[in-house]
């Protein structure tokens, strides 16, 4: 998948962590590094509260990750 998908209204971006992907839809123009940037620091304040980024943690800790 590549990290930037771009339509006519939207723009996607993309970030892979153990086998997940974190996808962020932007609407206008935005810096692509500042994007992934927050992705990033996203995934490390998950990883802070739950202790791994994987599909069985989020699963068991959905409402704290929606919370985030």
């Amino acid at each position: 998948m590549p990290p930037v998908l771009e339509s006519n209204d939207y723009a996607l971006m993309t970030v892979k962590e153990e086998n997940l992907f974190f996808v962020t839809a932007m609407k206008t123009e935005n810096s692509p590094l500042m994007v992934v940037e927050f992705i990033n620091k996203l995934i490390s304040l998950i990883k802070a509260y739950i202790g791994a980024v994987n599909e069985v943690k989020i699963r068991s800790n959905f409402s704290l990750v929606y919370q985030v």
